[in-house]
């Protein structure tokens, strides 16, 4: 099966001895160019130096035989050498040139790479503290490159944008305030693996997307171990095609997650293995990452030194990198600052010859200004005091308004309550009866709670145990249940909960169990069901059981999309829950719910 992979190596050696032996003849001939191009992408995974020589030649000799597309074609490797050591000016303009000589070429799917290229320039260039400009202009870019490979129908292209937009989308969510990015990375990532799942185009890019993957369910998710099992499959691919750099970036997220275990010993492993194919690569970007994660990890096990060590080469490269010029600013302001303070010190010494007499005068004065310090922080005090009372008063006045608000929409859903009843019974057909009763009942559930809102003491928490008493006893009445033969159990390990949660669980709660006295009971003698909800620090646990005839979860994501069952899903998005069914002696539902979420 290593065939190939041996000819593809015997062709390039003796391409490699054709070019070395005959130098480009003054003519349009394009073949010596494209040989070097050939060999300059043979030698970018492994020897950066050949890398280097050959992209350069290839540029050199496209220039002299008038080769536009050779000059475009070696220039955006020049463009990746140039970023890949941080000359990001440099970069930035052999992307443009090749740009501008593709659109003029009509290479629309070539444009767009290099677009690509731009915004993962744009990625090194924001550095540690993501730039904000330039994480902006490269997800910009991104963009235009995946607008450009849709039009062209390139589905490999549009996997490549959208595994770009999603890293500098999770860069930017690292910003204060920008949390939400980490979502638009994921669902890009996402996405990008179901074009490739449908298509089978784009593999190269699988290995990336895995990678990044991990890390959002590092960062964003907390769950170590399974970013493990992404980063195995990355590991997997980029071995097989032989990709040291993807593999420094495997090793990167490896170190992390073991980080987050707590595993310190496992994670100096792989950020050692990343460093050393960092400087074998000859990578200083990725070489400073190895330094900050090397850092993270002595510094995690408490060998002060060994992190000191780390800390000092990954500030000093990324100095070299990104903050030359900062570095000159901090410089002349330090000197600056010597100056003030050679001042200062001349002043210093004059002032301790100052007479006592205008020592007298400047107690005085400082006596003064307390004397006045004092009367304004009396003065504020009373006015603090006043301003208490006026919002204690202006809360009073809120919580009135927002009772009778409660008690309003309370009776504005009973009317509507009641209007659906009215018109359940005008209606002969009972397909639409049913629905009007379904209708009607959700709008109790929620007039139950506006009512236990209106009727208790605090206005912003609802008593969920009598909420869900109420609720199944009046669902029981209306599907005709005798409640004495019926096996009801409720558990609530806190009877309060926020609005914010109780409203969209109460409806969920009344679509489950409508569900359940609607079709699990048939030839059931003893019919029961059970309802929990137990709240953790972090999540909120909702489980509903009945011992009905059961439906699996085949059944449940097949079945018929019912109103019912689409307000559950569109409620449980809401909250970022996530659904579980389990089937065995009736049907269970756990949904569990994020505190944060609502």
């Amino acid at each position: 099966m290593k065939y190939p992979a041996v000819l593809t190596g015997l062709f390039l050696l003796l391409a490699h001895c054709l070019y070395a032996g005959n130098p480009a003849p003054p003519s349009r001939d394009t073949s010596s160019v494209t040989t070097a191009i050939k060999l300059a992408h043979f030698y970018e995974r492994s020897n950066l130096d050949s890398f280097t020589w050959y992209a350069r030649n290839a540029y050199d000799l496209a220039t002299r035989t008038h080769d536009r597309q050779g000059v475009a074609d070696a220039g955006i490797l020049l463009g990746n050498y140039h970023a890949g050591i941080g000359d990001y000016t440099q970069g930035i303009q052999d992307y443009q040139q090749a740009i501008s000589i593709y659109d003029s070429l009509q290479q629309p799917s070539n444009a767009a790479w290099t677009y690509d290229q731009l915004a993962q320039l744009y990625k090194f260039l924001s550095g540690p503290n993501n730039t904000e400009q330039f994480i902006d202009r490269g997800i910009g870019y991104s963009y235009t490159a995946f607008d450009i490979y849709e039009k062209v129908k390139d589905t490999a292209g549009m996997i490549v944008s959208l595994n770009e937009a999603g890293i500098l989308c999770r860069d930017k969510s690292n910003l204060p305030g920008k949390q939400h990015y980490i979502d638009t990375a994921f669902a890009l990532y996402n996405k990008a693996l179901l074009l490739y799942q449908l298509s089978g185009q784009g593999a190269t890019t699988v290995p990336k997307l895995y990678n990044n993957i991990s890390q959002v369910y590092m960062e964003d998710k907390h769950r170590p171990r399974i970013a493990l099992s992404w980063l195995a499959r990355a590991v997997a691919l980029n071995e097989a095609d032989h990709n040291p750099v993807g593999l420094t970036y495997n090793y990167n997220s490896i170190a992390q997650a073991w980080l987050q275990l707590g595993h310190i010993d496992s994670s100096l492993l792989y950020a050692r293995k990343m460093l050393t194919l960092s400087r074998g690569l000859k990578l200083p970007v990725r070489t400073y990452e190895s330094y900050q994660e090397l850092y993270l990890a002595f510094n995690a096990g408490h060998r002060p030194d060994s992190a000191l060590k780390y800390f000092i080469l990954a500030t000093s490269l990324n100095d070299s990198l990104t903050n030359l010029d900062k570095t000159k600013e901090v410089l002349y302001l330090q000197e600056k600052y010597e100056d003030v303070k050679k001042e200062l010190d001349i002043h210093q010494l004059s002032e301790e010859n100052v007479s006592k007499s205008k020592q007298i005068v400047l107690l005085t004065i400082l006596t003064v200004f307390l004397v006045l310090l004092a009367a304004a922080f009396t003065y504020l005090i009373q006015r603090l005091r006043t301003q208490k009372q006026q919002i204690s008063d202006q809360r009073q006045r809120l919580e009135v308004m927002l009772r009778e608000l409660h008690h309003r929409v309370k009776n504005n859903l009973q009317i509507v309550s009641s209007l659906l009843s009215l018109q359940s019974y005008k209606s002969d057909n009972q397909d639409t009866v049913a629905i009007l009763q379904e209708s009607q009942q959700r709008v109790q559930a929620m007039s139950l709670i506006h009512q236990r809102l209106y009727k208790q003491g605090a206005l912003s928490t609802v008593n969920i145990r009598e909420f869900l008493e109420d609720l199944t006893a009046s669902l029981l009445a209306s599907y005709g249940y005798d409640k004495g033969n019926f096996d009801l159990r409720i558990e609530v390990s806190s009877e309060h909960l926020d609005i914010d949660h109780a409203l969209p669980i109460g409806l969920i709660v009344n679509e489950l169990v409508t569900n359940a006295f609607k079709y699990a009971y048939h030839g059931i003698s003893q019919p029961s069901l059970s309802i929990s909800l137990l709240q953790g620090n972090t999540d909120i646990v909702l489980c509903i059981r009945d011992n009905g005839v059961g439906m699996n979860e085949e059944q449940w994501s097949k079945g018929e999309e019912s109103f019912g069952k689409q307000l559950i899903v569109a409620l449980c998005h809401q909250l970022r829950a996530r659904q579980q069914l389990t089937a065995g002696h009736g049907t269970g539902f756990i949904i569990t719910i994020p505190r944060t979420a609502a």
